[in-house]
């Protein structure tokens, strides 16, 4: 599939932006979300000031240092999701 601006309305959820994903990337591992203790459901897409953005969740559960806490704002994170070609890259944002 080919992603522009104007087919980033087609990513709706989590499970969208993986599979737009280079299969190179690591970010939706198997390994990684056990390592930090995501979940898809961790995660949510959004639009913001024109941008498509993909954002954990305050209310997800994150291991910290063997101890399970929400998120909140402490742990919340934010990336752009910027088309390239036949992929999406992931831009932090915070």
């Amino acid at each position: 599939m080919m992603y522009t601006k104007e087919t980033l309305k087609d990513i709706k959820t989590a499970s969208d932006v993986k599979y737009a994903l280079p299969e190179s990337s690591y970010f939706f591992s198997r390994d990684t979300m056990r390592f930090f203790g995501d979940k898809m459901t961790s995660f949510g897409v959004k639009w913001d000031d024109g941008k498509r953005i993909l954002y954990r969740k305050p209310s997800a559960m994150v291991n910290v240092f063997g101890t399970w806490k929400r998120a909140g704002n402490e742990f919340s994170r934010k990336w752009e999701i910027v088309p390239k070609f036949d992929h999406i890259e992931l831009i932090p944002l915070n």
